[in-house]
């Protein structure tokens, strides 16, 4: 700076006086802005008011002062009761955390329950990691919430200490709602239970009873979708209720309006399928694929037709010791679709077998023809079985495919003495 320049500088106010040449005097200069350069020049004044020149530089530059923390404790949300209401701080900053270089672990989040319904018995202290950036709580009762959050910054280098500041966060919690129009009607394959899905809801159990009223004690059905197919063995002949709850991560709902249904007595032997029946080829006999209750057997297909048409698994004929079980090369299989294959057996024997396949992994299975199961045998890729016993019985060979199968398989058994 030169002497002119001095001319339209700001003067600082002091208090100096007459002072002898040689002392030292100090000035406090105030009102500056942080982080920004300033020049100064000193002139010196006799009593006269004559003053001396000023050709020299005198800089100095302010220190930054650290600037507080933009906190954000998130969008106002609305939320479920029972749910888990998730709390984060990812959208606040340090907007002077780089020239400061503050270090963002130095920061102290501190999450708040400053407000809840009259009826909540929560605090602060059920917050999970309230002092994380990200924290959630779960509500307790229906109703507004109000969270605050709190963020310290790190001063770095910079001047003024560590700064702190809040925001809030309101979350308006509502019951969850059952769903509505609740609908019940026989197929010949079940009872088909449709219903209307609840707001935010995905998941619903639906509850039935033979009594009413039904409560959420009663067996249930669980349901990713508004539409259910109730297809094991209920007792016809009787009056079923039914209510369905929504289902969520805290829990269910209350239940919603019941529904009533009688179902039917089945009427098997008739010919005509009516739910329970699986089956109903028009006659009780056991053996021929539709049971005495008309339910399928074991191994066998059924149609849906009235009547239905049941059919055997192919079979491998009836053996002995010394007999020969002639190599069977079975179809190509799609991944968990079964080929099964009926085998008789007049006297103990011990039987070898593998299954070998191409391409694909099999698996193999020897069950009773009744359905009780008697080994099984599922390592990865081909299968081998050594010197296994069976008695005089009907069995079941069971080739299952646990991945494709498109140049089907290759089973080849032996029978000895045991």
């Amino acid at each position: 700076t030169n002497d002119l320049q001095c001319d339209t500088a700001l003067i600082v106010p002091n208090t100096a006086h007459s002072l002898a040449a040689g002392t030292i005097v100090n000035f406090e200069v105030r009102g500056l802005d942080d982080g920004r350069p300033y020049y100064f020049c000193i002139r010196a004044f006799d009593e006269s008011n004559n003053r001396s020149s000023w050709n020299g530089t005198l800089t100095a530059t302010t220190p930054q002062a650290n600037e507080a923390p933009i906190v954000d404790a998130g969008l106002d949300t609305n939320a479920t009761l029972g749910e888990s209401v998730q709390l984060s701080a990812a959208l606040s900053s340090d907007p002077d955390a780089t020239a400061c270089g503050a270090s963002s672990g130095q920061y102290v989040y501190q999450w708040t329950l400053t407000n809840a319904p009259a009826s909540s018995q929560l605090s602060s202290a059920d917050i999970v990691n309230s002092d994380q950036m990200d924290a959630y709580f779960v509500p307790d009762v229906a109703g507004t919430y109000v969270v605050q959050l709190s963020l310290t910054d790190d001063a770095g280098s910079c001047t003024g200490g560590d700064r702190t500041d809040v925001d809030s966060t309101h979350i308006l919690v509502s019951a969850a709602v059952p769903p509505t129009n609740l609908s019940v009607q026989l197929l010949k394959n079940g009872l088909e239970v449709t219903w209307d899905a609840a707001a935010g809801i995905s998941e619903y159990e639906l509850f039935y009873s033979t009594t009413s009223p039904v409560v959420l004690s009663d067996p249930s059905f669980s349901s990713s979708g508004t539409l259910f197919l109730i297809t094991q063995i209920l007792e016809g002949g009787k009056t079923y209720y039914f209510a369905l709850a929504s289902r969520y991560d805290g829990g269910l709902s209350e239940l919603g309006d019941e529904v009533s249904f009688f179902l039917p007595d089945q009427i098997c032997g008739n010919a005509t399928i009516s739910f329970p029946e699986q089956c109903d080829d028009g006659n009780t006999n056991n053996g021929d694929g539709c049971s005495t209750n008309c339910e399928v057997e074991f191994a066998f297909q059924c149609t849906n037709g009235d009547p239905s048409v049941c059919t055997a698994p192919n079979d491998l004929g009836t053996f002995g010791v010394g007999d020969t079980i002639q190599p069977l090369s079975g179809p190509p299989l799609a991944a968990g679709e079964t080929a099964n294959y009926f085998v008789s057996v007049v006297e103990a024997v011990s039987i070898s077998a593998t299954l070998q396949a191409t391409t694909g992994d099999p698996d193999l299975a020897f069950f009773k023809c009744d359905g009780t199961g008697i080994a099984n045998f599922s390592s990865p890729g081909d299968e081998t079985m050594s010197d296994y016993f069976f008695g005089p019985s009907c069995y079941v060979v069971r080739i299952t495919a646990v991945s494709d199968l498109p140049n089907g398989f290759l089973l080849t058994q032996t029978i000895n003495a045991p």
